[in-house]
């Protein structure tokens, strides 16, 4: 008899036990599709945001992808600001985790913002980091230096250079930097993506803030010499 009692006594506490455990799989589970419907996309970017004012990248889009010169990783998507590359969507229980790598085939990566959390992030050799902060705790974690720009290589971060190509939109304010690069006398000019105006076109990078003389892209660069280039733009024709 006693046996008897103490088997269903057993087996009450597995049902128990089995019942919580599916309890906290179902909560788990419905926690991840939670945070899956926080997942969206841009042209180049797979995002997420949790408390609609931060964004995580989590990965480049099939666009994305297709930027192997130069991309732009911005500090703000749909006004929340972007503070980390690479990441998982998270769902309680590792079983209930997926993980994204940031991962760029770009020949240069520009990093508009200040402070990224580069949490899985994978570039490709030879990919030049470029960011206009000195003080960056992103560039510090890629290169543990204060610099604007450095390549990544087999053997980390190297070669730091100062940047001496400077590109601004001209038309927020006198510091609406679009982005930066480094080039040296020896290699061939990278053209970064057009920036983009509500309303207007983009004519071409000028020498001067009035747009008077287009700069010629095939001009000899010298890494002694800086260039500061503006964007023109011609108001879009109602159609």
């Amino acid at each position: 008899m006693r046996t008897k009692i103490k088997q269903a006594t057993t087996i009450s506490a597995l049902l128990l036990l089995c019942t919580a455990i599916l309890s906290c799989l179902g909560g788990c589970t419905s926690e991840y599709t939670e945070n899956l419907n926080r997942v969206f996309e841009t042209e180049y970017f797979c995002c997420i945001s949790y408390d609609n004012q931060h964004v995580t990248i989590l990965a480049l889009t099939e666009q994305g992808q297709k930027q192997t010169d130069y991309l732009i990783i911005p500090k703000e998507i749909n006004g929340m600001e972007v503070t980390a590359l690479g990441g998982e969507i998270e769902g309680g229980l590792a079983i209930n985790r997926k993980q994204y790598w940031f991962s760029s085939s770009a020949k240069k990566v520009f990093l508009e913002g200040k402070d990224y959390i580069l949490r899985i992030c994978r570039f490709a050799p030879e990919t030049v980091i470029i960011s206009q902060y000195y003080d960056s705790n992103c560039i510090k974690l890629l290169a543990e230096e204060k610099y604007s720009i450095c390549s990544v290589n087999n053997n980390g971060f190297s070669d730091y250079h100062q940047a001496n190509i400077y590109y601004y939109n001209n038309y927020k304010n006198d510091d609406d930097l679009y982005c930066l690069d480094w080039i040296n006398g020896n290699e061939a000019w990278s053209f970064p993506p057009a920036p983009v105006r509500e309303g207007y076109n983009f004519c071409g990078w000028f020498t001067e803030k009035e747009c008077e003389n287009v700069f010629l892209f095939d001009t000899q660069a010298s890494e002694l010499k800086t260039i500061i280039l503006y964007a023109k733009w011609d108001l879009e024709m109602e159609k």
